[in-house]
């Protein structure tokens, strides 16, 4: 890594790496600004083979306690909520493949769910869901009782899937031995926990031509004094209901 910029108004941190087994390069640099909420993050994915490249890039986001809690509520500009198509887990709580709008989905026993509310770690519970078709690139979770949230926002057209890990204490076994507590909302460009080949297989890798290179920005942005969230603009501004 190095600092790129470090001054009294702004400072940049980029990184980078090359993968040894694949003809991939992938560099990140981060960026605050004085008297500001939002980090921006710029990225980018290089082949430098000369072949074009399957890749699955995604960002890995989880947040817990004690921000997270049962006060919580998820906000997104919508699009098509679907569960993973096995079940995976003793405790997964949702329907194995269902698909519907968001915010609802199914239980196991065909009950009616609300996934924008967050539920408490009583419940014990472990699932993955997927968001695909979202019009805008943005989520917000904000903590109803402390007034607090955390937003982030997006290059839509890069990340097309939206990850929801849902391990709500109910993780039980390796790694987890059920002491976690988050939820993962992470944007990917492919769906499904399939791996690399998965993603081939489903079509959702992205595909990466010889020499060239794919770009994303994105900004994560912490707000106060809201019960929930319109929109988050591309700028990292956030619209509270």
């Amino acid at each position: 890594g190095a600092i790129v910029e470090d001054t009294a108004d702004r400072v940049s941190l980029r990184c980078w790496v090359r993968c040894a087994r694949t003809p991939i390069t992938a560099e990140k640099t981060l960026s605050l600004t004085h008297n500001s909420p939002v980090l921006t993050i710029h990225e980018s994915v290089t082949n430098e083979g000369t072949e074009r490249y399957p890749v699955v890039w995604g960002q890995h986001i989880a947040l817990g306690a004690p921000f997270l809690s049962g006060d919580c509520v998820i906000d997104l500009p919508g699009g098509k909520l679907i569960n993973h198509p096995t079940d995976s887990h003793p405790n997964n709580r949702l329907k194995a493949g269902f698909e519907g709008p968001w915010p609802f989905t199914q239980g196991k026993k065909g009950e009616r769910l609300d996934l924008s509310k967050v539920p408490p770690p009583s419940i014990k519970a472990y699932d993955q869901s997927y968001i695909a078709e979202m019009p805008e690139g943005w989520y917000a979770v904000t903590n109803q009782k402390l007034k607090v949230g955390f937003a982030f926002a997006w290059t839509k057209e890069v990340f097309k899937y939206l990850w929801y890990w849902q391990s709500l204490g109910g993780g039980t076994g390796y790694p987890w031995y059920g002491r976690t507590y988050n939820v993962g909302l992470e944007p990917f460009t492919s769906m499904g926990n399939g791996g690399l080949q998965g993603a081939v297989d489903n079509k959702t890798a992205l595909w990466i031509e010889p020499g060239q290179k794919a770009t994303a920005e994105m900004k994560a942005i912490a707000y106060a004094g809201a019960t929930g969230v319109k929109s988050v603009k591309p700028d990292g501004s956030v619209v509270t209901k």
